[in-house]
């Protein structure tokens, strides 16, 4: 059975086709979205972050015990520059952040991200080069019952009535192109320029 075409829209100059597919291609899509414990930790290896204070890229991340946000290579690096702990504060950060290392780590989200990142820059239309692209991407874990989100929200019930939680849904919510000038720092920008000359070097070396 293929998939049903129920309507189109148009976004500026992108046309949005909106379809049902069989039951079969849903499921199937559903096994896709699911993130086996094996598969998350292959991704987490692959993660690399900035040291907060050198910018030295790093994948074995020491994070502040603090804050769970601060990000260093070495406890002598911390040492050495201790300008963080006028700022540092507790957080909850380090669940956030896991939520976003499952979110990133369904290749099916994360294309469906690549989709969004390009239309939200204009890709189909330009290229852009000059410049680090940066977006804000808020997501949000609400309950999975809708009709839980509709009486929160009208007021009929409060999260008081249910002290034991409900099953949560990974959603994002905002997803915003970002000014790099305000953005990111200098060290950051000077990562992103390292990164580009390499990607450009090796682009000579593929066409030689």
């Amino acid at each position: 059975m293929p998939t049903e075409i129920i309507e189109t829209s148009m976004v500026g100059d992108i046309t949005i086709v909106h379809t049902v597919k069989p039951k079969k291609s849903m499921s199937e899509m559903h096994e896709k979205c699911l993130i086996l414990t094996k598969r998350m930790k292959a991704f987490r290896k692959t993660l690399t972050s900035a040291c907060g204070f050198c910018q030295k890229l790093q994948t074995d991340e020491l994070v502040c015990a603090k804050c769970k946000v601060a990000a260093y290579c070495s406890k002598e690096v911390r040492l050495r520059k201790p300008t963080h702990k006028l700022v540092c504060r507790e957080s909850k950060a380090a669940a956030k952040l896991k939520l976003v290392h499952t979110f990133a780590a369904s290749p099916l989200i994360l294309s469906m991200l690549t989709d969004t990142f390009s239309l939200a820059f204009d890709f189909h239309n330009k290229i852009i080069l000059d410049r680090p692209l940066i977006m804000q991407c808020d997501l949000v874990v609400d309950a999975a019952d809708l009709s839980i989100i509709f009486s929160l929200t009208s007021g009929k019930q409060t999260p008081d009535d249910y002290p034991d939680g409900v099953e949560g849904m990974i959603q994002l919510k905002t997803f915003i192109p970002l000014d790099p000038t305000v953005a990111i720092d200098a060290g950051r920008r000077k990562i992103w320029e390292q990164a580009r000359l390499r990607m450009t070097h090796w682009a000579r070396t593929r066409r030689d």
